[in-house]
């Protein structure tokens, strides 16, 4: 019959063909997902159910999800919608990564501390791998958790009352769900271990940002091997004017040195610091100041661009404001970074916790402390400026959104582990995903 009407339209007719098709004509554009052609009217045989979501390629969720909220008779709008999942019993702070299986692993403190390795990519169904850590790892503190090349998960935090108090702890997991004893160590033995920060270097190494509040110091711990046992370790002071270093967030610059973002307690400044090798050693460091305006930076949030440029999210308490802060370079030299306020109504911006979509854009979930809720700003340009983010209320069922942590899952949505105070319980979310 197409043949027919072309034939009939002329050569020189082919654009009103297809404005024909765009307005409702018989012929449907065609929808992929994971490289296979799904056919909007076949029902029921391409119904998309949240197990089979669970496989889509990266960006291919949002393709589908403009489908099956056009057409939610025919396909399923269960993976499309906004969800949040209890996966755990717990009161502390925690950290979240995305495994090698595409699944969110969650770490928070406790005594000991524990592991949950989801086992889809929403956390749900109650069906969660929950492992305490073995060893004397106790927790106290915020926790934070990298996974390896081969999907082993490594946590850091400070210890807490039963040994060791305070000093900086890494685990290093044997397998992905942390069934099996951990190697864990201590490090730090004149310091505390307080806001840790960890990630994967490019030579495959731990590398671990934290503040030691016994002192007042910014500090990196190197490791010289997978487990950091402790024995070659290179442990380095990056900032020591004042009081310097709580709220790191450490991310591996493009050149493969860490980059740190954190708070300047003495001057109420956010502050960077770009490593000048993989361990920070020599004392000679790029510091530089971001934020100085009023008394900005505690929750420090950090991610590399696609261009090898910080973006920063991070709380000003002075006016209760959520900012993000993008650089014009890689070590946030010059004074001249983009900054601005993403949110402001209320006391919003505390535990701010960025991730960068596959389109580059940053995501960043917060804590509302006006309104008790967690909340998400999904920016709408790379800089998160113009005024004109998407701002949503990820769950307000209680007083939920303490200590937020976000990762951008493989299919590009970002994924959140937080508290939810009032049962003691901690969940993660998912935003809705918008046509």
């Amino acid at each position: 019959m197409l043949r027919a009407i072309v034939r009939y339209l002329g050569r020189h007719h082919v654009a009103l063909l297809a404005l024909f098709i765009a307005l409702g004509g018989t012929a449907v554009a065609a929808t992929y997902i994971n490289g296979a052609r799904i056919k909007p009217r076949s029902l029921p045989e391409n119904r998309l159910t949240t197990a089979a979501a669970a496989s889509l390629r990266a960006g291919e969720l949002a393709v589908y999800c403009k489908t099956a909220n056009s057409r939610p008779r025919e396909y399923s709008t269960v993976p499309c919608r906004s969800r949040a999942e209890i996966v755990a019993d717990g009161s502390l702070l925690n950290g979240i990564a995305i495994g090698t299986d595409g699944n969110p692993h969650v770490t928070f403190g406790g005594h000991p501390v524990t592991l949950v390795r989801c086992n889809d990519r929403h956390c749900a169904g109650n069906d969660e791998t929950v492992q305490e850590i073995n060893g004397t790892f106790c927790g106290a503190g915020r926790s934070d958790v990298t996974i390896t090349a081969d999907g082993y998960p490594i946590v850091s935090q400070p210890n807490g009352g039963c040994v060791e108090a305070g000093r900086l702890n890494v685990a290093d997991c044997s397998d992905p769900s942390c069934l099996a004893a951990a190697t864990s160590h201590t490090f730090d033995i004149a310091g505390t271990g307080q806001f840790s920060s960890i990630a994967i270097g490019t030579d495959g190494l731990p590398v671990v940002s934290y503040y030691d509040g016994t002192n007042g110091d910014l500090k990196v711990l190197h490791c010289n091997d997978r487990s950091c046992d402790g024995t070659d370790d290179t442990l380095s002071i990056v900032a020591s004017a004042g009081d310097v270093g709580q709220y790191t967030s450490l991310a591996i610059g493009t050149n493969g040195n860490p980059v740190i973002a954190y708070y300047d307690v003495t001057n109420h400044d956010l502050k960077v610091a770009r490593c000048n090798d993989r361990a920070c050693a020599g004392g000679n460091e790029t510091l530089s100041t971001v934020d100085s305006a009023g008394d900005v930076g505690e929750f420090a949030s950090f991610a590399i661009g696609a261009n090898g440029n910080p973006v920063i999210a991070y709380y000003k308490r002075s006016t209760g404001d959520l900012r993000v802060a993008r650089c014009n370079d890689p070590a946030c030299a010059g004074g001249n970074e983009t900054r601005s306020t993403v949110a402001a109504t209320g006391d919003v911006g505390q535990h701010a916790s960025i991730g960068l979509g596959l389109d580059g854009r940053p995501a960043v979930a917060f804590y509302d402390a006006t309104t008790q809720d967690l909340r998400i700003a999904r920016c709408n340009d790379a800089a998160c400026a113009g005024g004109n983010e998407k701002l949503a209320t990820l769950d307000s069922t209680g007083d939920v959104g303490l200590y937020a942590s976000l990762a951008i899952g493989v299919d590009g949505v970002p994924v959140v582990a937080y508290l939810d105070a009032s049962n003691s319980k901690i969940k993660v979310a998912r935003p809705s995903i918008l046509p």
